[in-house]
């Protein structure tokens, strides 16, 4: 049964319904990213009170705050609520035949409606948001941030530390000797100004000279022998910074509840893994901080802006590329699941009926690629990134068991999955002065033990110097992904954050060949089925659903369909092995 009445509320009141609303257009293009449709509707005409309640709104200077309204249906003796959502006049609004006569009074209006609590205005709500606008604002506060316990460790083998001693050795020699000449050079200054005239004016001067470049010479001596030893220090006990990062959950909640959504997603990496944002620079200024550094440590644990995630989009950009993720608005709350996640078909609320008239059948062969290469980035100021790089990069190929003539193969293409950071490097080990410094604390504590007193050194030395992220430089130019357990790193990061871990745990959905072979899928296009405007309704908050057979299927788009229609002609997709004659082929350099 069609529709046999529709209803319009602007601002909970009920006014005119659109002309001609049963001729309305609607389409729908479900993408990647989300179960939910992108949803186009005819821009409809208002006529008398519903007008004349946009054109006050209008008026009174509102143009860029949207009506809240709402439409309804009657489906026989059912009334149910088909879209709720606002009046956009700032979509190019336009008043129709506005002036009579001398005056301007119109009485007719086109304009868009757009629907509240979909993915499409979740969206356009945090297009352009970034996170120094909510730090600046208070939605993100400093106790958001996370201390990552940083240990700045200069690249170097054992030539480099047995050259630098070497050098400090021959550089204090040169001091030493250079303090020995002082007292003859004074000396001889002196000699020169109590000799008189015989003495000569010259040799004064140039006693003085000689001397006065002498402490010149004894004074940038020092200061090299200061940063020669200050460097020796920090290859034997790097020192630690405690720099400030976020949670990927807190970044992601934050935002959603300063828009009125409760954030949701299973994913328990978010609650593992910390974003720590670029340091290009070290606020550090002056001679001493030359000779001596600070290494100031990052203030804000929020992304730099100039970093990949400063703006919030960006954000949700990459979680949904390191873990295959579709973003939904249901109701109030903004989920974030892979794109497999079981719950996307249990919350599917649309029924195809038995009667589905197939025009064509196709097979979804151009989604295979023949290699897929997943990546993060190294930062050439963090020698680290390179030297670790094991688990920076995950590479799959995907070619026939078997086959008679390599030529004939027509797998082709590459899909690459780019994460705009860097992995963190963890510090495992003591290093030879920290184990000294290790040994000595717990003999310390053994001592304190003994006069009945409490000590912790050692577990402290452990705590603070080892399982913490590791940088060749207190300036980095990539964004980091760091994994944190109560604060440390885990021994074992490289198998929960990598680009192995990810694609294994979370991109099967991508794959021909393993487990349920989810890459592979039929394609139905222009695929006609009796739908009404209830069964839109469904649609536009889970384009999912079951097949009458039994199979996973969800739209690919509705190019048109009427709300008086009782029709719909749909391109669907539906799960469905047609080979199994594929092999896999997996690299991890």
């Amino acid at each position: 049964m069609g529709v046999t009445e529709l209803s319009l509320l602007i601002n909970g009141k009920k006014v005119t319904e659109p002309e001609q609303w049963a001729e309305l257009k609607v389409s729908a293009a479900f993408g990647v990213n989300s179960n939910q449709p992108e949803i186009e509707i005819e821009r409809m005409s208002l006529v008398m009170d519903a007008a004349q309640e946009v054109i006050n709104h209008v008026a009174g200077g509102n143009i860029f705050e949207g009506m809240d309204a709402e439409l309804r249906y009657r489906e026989g003796t059912n009334e149910i609520q088909i879209f709720e959502g606002f009046i956009d006049t700032s979509d190019n609004y336009e008043e129709l035949a506005p002036s009579f006569g001398s005056e301007e009074a119109p009485n007719k209006i086109s304009v868009k409606f757009r629907g509240k609590n979909t993915i499409t205005n979740f969206t356009d709500q945090i297009e352009g948001v970034t996170y120094g606008f909510l730090y600046e604002t208070g939605v993100i506060k400093d106790s958001d941030f996370t201390i990552i316990k940083t240990a700045i460790i200069k690249k170097s083998s054992f030539v480099e530390v047995a050259m630098a001693i070497i050098s400090i050795y021959i550089v204090s020699k040169q001091l030493t000797d250079a303090i020995k000449d002082i007292p003859d050079s004074v000396a001889n200054v002196v000699a020169h100004t109590t000799g008189g005239i015989t003495g000569g004016i010259a040799a004064t001067i140039y006693a003085i000279v000689i001397a006065v470049l002498q402490i010149a010479y004894i004074i940038a001596i020092m200061a090299l022998l200061i940063k020669m030893v200050t460097d020796l220090i920090s290859l034997l006990l790097p020192p630690i910074v405690n720099n400030k990062g976020c949670k990927y959950r807190t970044l992601l909640d934050k935002v959603c509840t300063h828009y009125g959504y409760t954030f949701i997603s299973p994913i328990p990496e978010l609650d593992v893994f910390h974003y720590l944002p670029t340091k290009p620079f070290t606020d550090e200024t002056g001679i001493v901080s030359g000779i001596i550094p600070k290494n100031v440590p990052t203030q804000k644990g929020i992304p730099s802006n100039g970093d990949f995630g400063y703006l919030v989009t960006e954000m949700f950009e990459i979680c949904k590329r390191m873990f295959y993720a579709k973003v939904d608005v249901i109701g109030n709350e903004v989920h974030l699941r892979n794109v497999d996640d079981p719950f996307w078909l249990k919350t599917a609320t649309f029924t195809p009926r038995i009667d589905l008239n197939f025009q064509s059948k196709k097979y979804n062969t151009f989604d295979l690629k023949q290699t897929r290469l997943t990546t993060f980035i190294t930062d050439t100021n963090d020698e680290w990134t390179v030297e670790n790089y094991t688990g920076t990069a995950y590479e799959i190929k995907t070619l026939p068991i078997s086959t008679s003539n390599i030529k004939n193969v027509v797998i082709k293409g590459l899909d690459r999955t780019e994460i705009p950071l860097a992995l963190g490097s963890n510090k495992i080990k003591l290093s030879p002065v920290e184990s000294a410094m290790f040994e000595l604390a717990k003999a310390a504590d053994k001592v304190a033990k003994i006069f009945n007193k409490r000590s912790n050194l050692a577990n402290k030395i452990e705590q603070n110097r080892i399982n913490v992220l590791k940088v060749s430089q207190n300036d980095y130019s990539v964004a980091k992904c760091v994994p944190l357990i109560n604060g440390s790193m885990p021994v074992n990061h490289r198998t929960i954050l990598s680009a192995k871990a990810l694609v294994v745990k979370y991109h099967g959905g991508k794959s021909f060949v393993t487990g349920k072979k989810l890459g592979q899928k039929i394609l139905y296009d222009a695929v006609s089925m009796p739908f009404t405007l209830s069964d839109f309704q469904k649609t536009l908050k889970n384009g999912t659903f079951v097949m009458p057979d039994g199979r996973n299927a969800k739209f690919r788009t509705i190019p048109e369909w009427q709300f008086s229609s009782d029709m719909v002609i749909a391109d669907i997709e539906v799960q469905q092995i047609y080979t199994n004659k594929l092999k896999e082929i997996t690299y991890e350099p």
